[in-house]
């Protein structure tokens, strides 16, 4: 983002604070829930959905921009997976919103017309190469990674890591912050969660024992104080997840300061957590309305970097700063 766009951005943060304004100036949008994977944490390949069109994108695209949106993160499932990627892509771009993706590297050399303009790639990591390509349950996806990774050095594009602290990979934090520093990015650490979105035993399968959840955090803020830059984290937001799996004490601004919209058009504060009514969507109420009538949502404690950072910028944390300023600068 630029420097104006920050401020502005910063300025709606204080709007939605200090004078009550609902105001999505971050917004995350599953483009689709298919996906090549099938990542051990995650559902959303098992879950179909009739996917808005391209003008429909484009249509949600202007609207965001009228209600005050500057960024949005397209996710997925696997969002390369839509051909028209560059069309939402530069539909954003024409509206004035900075756009980054959420993505495992996949068909990136088919799709550098619509990376090219992108803020920011974050991309998956599980661990090294036998770790990633077992929790993926794809084989070579280690090896899709490291070409997604030479696709945006090739065109230039920021790109970060995102890492899914499960059972079966806390004892690759070390690789994963190595891997940053040789690629000169940063990670995103959160734990698994059991969300709406998340594997059906994945609190079965995947919790880490408290102890080693423990001894993991403690790694990671050994890590933020001796290299601050390699970690998204800050360090109260890992003193925030230091309590998982009953996170709590933090006010959640979902539905307020940012949203999510699923693939469908559904729009909801956030699409972790369910809910008891029926929620509004882009086809049957428009966006504007849409995201006037989200529902009320119930939340006893989140663990995603991205979410946890900006609650704490909101709560009045100035330490948080670095953190996000670390994200939305340009490359």
């Amino acid at each position: 983002m630029k420097a104006a766009d920050q401020a502005a951005a910063l300025l709606d943060l204080v709007k939605v604070r200090a004078l009550g304004q609902r105001i999505p100036v971050a917004v995350r949008i599953n483009l689709n829930n298919r996906c090549h994977s099938r990542c051990r944490y995650c559902s959303f390949w098992s879950t179909p959905t009739d996917e808005l069109s391209t003008a429909e994108w484009r249509a949600v695209m202007a609207d965001l921009a009228r209600a005050g949106t500057r960024r949005v993160s397209l996710s997925g499932g696997e969002p390369t997976l839509r051909r028209d990627l560059e069309e939402i892509v530069t539909a954003a771009v024409d509206h004035g919103i900075a756009p980054e993706l959420n993505s495992t590297g996949y068909l990136f050399d088919q799709r550098r017309d619509a990376l090219r303009p992108l803020e920011l790639v974050k991309l998956s990591l599980d661990g090294s190469p036998a770790v990633h390509d077992k929790i993926r349950d794809r084989p070579g996806a280690f090896d899709e990674l490291l070409g997604g990774i030479r696709v945006l050095r090739e065109l230039g594009v920021k790109l970060s890591f995102a890492f899914t602290m499960t059972r079966e990979n806390l004892h690759e934090i070390p690789f994963a912050l190595d891997f940053a520093r040789e690629h000169d990015t940063f990670v995103a650490f959160q734990p698994v969660m059991a969300t709406e979105h998340s594997a059906e035993d994945v609190r079965r399968d995947l919790f880490p024992t408290p102890s080693d959840y423990r001894r993991a955090i403690d790694l990671l803020t050994r890590a933020k104080l001796r290299e601050p830059a390699r970690l998204r984290n800050s360090l109260g937001g890992l003193r925030h997840i230091a309590s998982w799996p009953d996170i709590h004490g933090l006010a959640c601004w979902a539905g307020e300061a940012f949203a999510m919209i699923e693939a469908n058009g559904d729009v909801v504060p956030c699409d972790r957590i369910g809910y008891d009514s029926p929620v509004p969507n882009v086809r049957t109420h428009g966006t504007l309305r849409a995201l006037a009538e989200l529902p009320k949502h119930d939340c006893r404690g989140c663990g995603f970097c991205g979410s946890v950072e900006l609650n704490m910028l909101l709560a009045g944390r100035v330490d948080i700063v670095p953190s996000i300023a670390r994200v939305i600068t340009r490359r």
